[in-house]
């Protein structure tokens, strides 16, 4: 899988943790930031995540 930079890599494996079975769809070639972050947000509200502001 290529990442679009580390910040898309750290929020796939942040959803991946949650969701063991997580994977692409067939034909995806990079994930984007904004992708990953879709993907988190997502995540969080169906509250799998819990997102902690600093």
């Amino acid at each position: 899988m290529i990442f679009e930079n580390e910040n898309a890599r750290l929020l796939f494996e942040a959803v991946k943790h949650h969701y063991l079975n997580f994977t692409l769809a067939p034909g995806e070639e990079e994930l984007t930031e904004e992708k990953a972050l879709t993907m988190y947000w997502a995540a969080a509200k169906s509250r799998k995540i819990k997102i902690n502001v600093a």
